[in-house]
């Protein structure tokens, strides 16, 4: 009878603990303010931390709002929470780098607020406003999802308030930090007649940069357009391949922004 009563203990025991950390992730999950960006069948999901950083968490398959937090026990789990936007001062690789009008060049950007709106029956924009820590310098990163399509578009809005210029060193259209243990990236080259030739590689630690220095026709030679896939290959009918496209060019290596 003792050793049932003590097996029956720790069953039972097990049971609430098991009921607390459920009824714990469910409270923290509720004071957590959630940014979703949907289509019919994709989820992007961030979130803001106590600080008032804004967290890319998810994005991929449609998940329903009460499922939103399957990222508090996700396998895999970056060393630092990655930013919807990170600027230069972090070591992260920035996706905005810029001197500020006193010759400062570190940006720390807060989440102020973000707007979800109907442009119409399919489009929905979500706007998360960014502000650097010191400088009245804000950062808007607006996404568009084409609930029909399944497709995303993401592009920034920089606002300059300080007193006198800025000088951009370097800005993305675009940031989306995925948590995979392996990529495979296919792109696209060639020459007059045979522009779309195909290749797909294995990413290594390091930068991968594709790029076109020739002015015009840039597209001839490099194509835009890229797939990454994650842990394998990609594969026609099975797998996780996320698919992207650059719609405007870079113009100038610098920009001064009044």
């Amino acid at each position: 009878m003792k050793n049932k009563y003590n097996v029956g203990m720790r069953k039972f025991i097990t049971v609430i603990f098991l009921l607390l950390v459920s009824i714990g992730i469910k409270l923290y999950a509720s004071h957590v303010k959630i940014i979703p960006v949907e289509t019919t069948g994709l989820s992007m999901v961030f979130t803001v931390s106590e600080n008032k950083k804004v967290i890319f968490q998810y994005f991929g398959d449609k998940i329903s709002s009460d499922s939103q937090t399957i990222f508090l026990n996700r396998k895999y789990k970056p060393r630092r929470d990655p930013e919807v936007f990170p600027a230069a001062g972090d070591f992260l690789d920035p996706a905005l780098q810029l001197t500020h009008s006193d010759g400062v060049i570190t940006t720390d950007l807060y989440y102020v607020g973000h707007d979800i709106k109907d442009i119409d029956a399919n489009v929905v924009e979500t706007k998360i406003c960014l502000k650097d820590k010191l400088y009245p310098l804000f950062v808007n990163v607006i996404f568009k999802a084409y609930k029909k399509e399944n497709v995303i578009t993401q592009y920034i809005e920089l606002e300059n308030k300080e007193k006198d210029d800025i000088r951009i060193e370097k800005i993305a259209s675009a940031y989306i930090p995925l948590h995979k243990k392996a990529y495979y990236l296919t792109h696209f080259h060639g020459g007059w007649g045979a522009e779309m030739k195909m290749k797909e590689e294995r990413l290594t630690p390091g930068v991968k940069s594709i790029e076109a220095r020739t002015g015009i026709l840039t597209t001839e030679s490099v194509n835009p357009s890229f797939m990454l896939s994650s842990d394998a290959p990609a594969q026609e009918n099975s797998g996780e391949t996320y698919a992207g496209s650059l719609a405007f060019a870079k113009l100038k290596s610098h920009v001064l922004l009044r």
